[in-house]
C-alpha cells in the first residue's frame, strides 16, 4: 500500500512541508562526505528546472537507456541519482503534485527498483538540471572509471582538490568495520575530526 511507504517520498514532497518563504534547499543522502565548498552549487541558477542532480553513467550511458525502457513515461535519455538533489521550491510547489507521484507508484509499482529515485526520473527527468557527477556526486566505487574516462586527469589529487561530494553508494559503508574502500582513510579522518571537535 502506498500510504504505508509514504516516508520514502518525503524527498519529492519536501516543498509541501517546508516553510513557504524558503526558495531552495539542498538534499544530501546520509552516506555522502562533503569535502569541498557547497555554496557554488547552492547558488546555481536553475531557471525553470525543478531539480539539479547528477547522473552516475560510467564510461557509457547504458544505464540511461535501460532505465528509459524500464520506467514508463520517462522521456529523458538520462537517469539521475537522487542522493544530491538541489530543489527549486517555488517551481516544485506549482508543478510537482503529490497525487501525480502516488498515481505513478500505484500504476507502475512493479517496475520500481529504487522507488523515489525511479519516480524522480519517470516523472521529472526532463526538468532536471544536469550536474557533473565528478564534482557533485562522485561515486566512490568508480574511481578507476572516472580516471580512465578523463585520460588520467581525475586521479586522487584531482578528487581532493575538486570534488565536493563523495557518495558512498552501495551496501558497503565507510562507518562499518568491514569497509576497506579507496576512500576509507579519508572518511575516517573526517570522522575523527568530527568526534574531536564535537565530542
Amino acid at each position: 500500500d502506498v500510504t504505508d511507504r509514504v516516508h520514502m517520498y518525503y524527498r519529492l514532497l519536501a516543498a509541501q512541508m517546508l516553510p513557504p518563504d524558503l526558495d531552495r534547499i539542498l538534499y544530501l543522502d546520509p552516506d555522502i562526505l562533503v569535502i569541498g565548498q557547497v555554496r557554488p552549487l547552492y547558488e546555481t541558477s536553475m531557471g525553470d528546472e525543478l531539480y539539479a542532480a547528477a547522473m552516475h553513467r560510467g564510461l557509457t550511458n547504458v544505464s540511461g537507456h535501460v532505465n528509459k525502457l524500464r520506467l514508463p513515461n520517462n522521456e529523458a535519455d538520462s537517469y539521475f541519482n537522487s542522493g544530491v538533489l538541489l530543489m527549486n521550491l517555488p517551481k516544485i510547489r506549482t508543478d510537482v503534485h503529490p497525487e501525480d507521484i502516488f498515481q505513478y507508484v500505484e500504476r507502475y509499482h512493479a517496475a520500481l527498483i529504487l522507488p523515489d529515485q525511479d519516480i524522480l526520473n519517470g516523472l521529472y527527468a526532463t526538468r532536471i538540471l544536469s550536474l557533473d557527477e565528478s564534482y557533485w556526486n562522485y561515486d566512490v566505487r568508480k574511481f578507476e572509471t572516472y580516471r580512465l574516462a578523463s585520460q588520467g586527469e581525475k586521479n586522487m589529487d584531482w578528487v581532493v582538490r575538486h570534488t565536493v561530494f563523495l557518495h558512498f553508494c552501495g551496501k558497503n559503508k565507510p562507518w562499518t568495520s568491514t569497509y576497506h574502500g579507496r576512500f576509507c582513510a579519508l572518511y575516517k579522518h573526517y570522522q575523527y575530526l568530527t568526534e574531536k571537535f564535537t565530542g
